[in-house]
């Protein structure tokens, strides 16, 4: 039972829960490699809002501001697809319902077309061999 009361000696659960606001003083001025390779996700998913970035990853507003800056992080506009950006679609014009509207030639072609299978099944009694198939 000891041993947990010299672990936790070191943590301060009232800033672990965010019930005290983390100082300035409690966070390096510098980001980690660690916290600036998520930085840069993490400010286009909050909108650049530097609190909650530093908040998410560990830091303080200051240093996720200071690492912005350096790196020229700036906000993207949001781009929406709007109803007249997209592509029209072409209507199917042949709704034809009798075969008196097709073009003749190409109806010929196709109902006297025959059609050639890639494999025909064996219809034989015996085993297959050479002289069989």
């Amino acid at each position: 039972e000891g041993h947990w009361e010299e672990l936790d000696k070191d943590i301060d659960l009232a800033k672990v829960l965010d019930k005290v606001p983390m100082d300035m003083t409690d966070a390096p001025a510098e980001l980690t490699p660690i916290q600036k390779s998520i930085c840069e996700r993490a400010f286009l998913i909050f909108q650049g809002d530097t609190k909650k970035i530093a908040k998410a990853i560990g830091s303080t507003s200051m240093a996720v501001a200071t690492y912005a800056k350096e790196k020229g992080m700036e906000l993207r506009s949001p781009r929406f697809v709007t109803p007249s950006k997209l592509p029209k679609k072409k209507k199917e014009k042949h709704d034809f319902k009798s075969m008196k509207n097709y073009n003749a030639k190409w109806l010929n072609r196709i109902t006297s077309m025959e059609i050639h299978p890639a494999f025909i099944p064996c219809d034989h009694d015996e085993p297959c061999n050479d002289e069989t198939c």
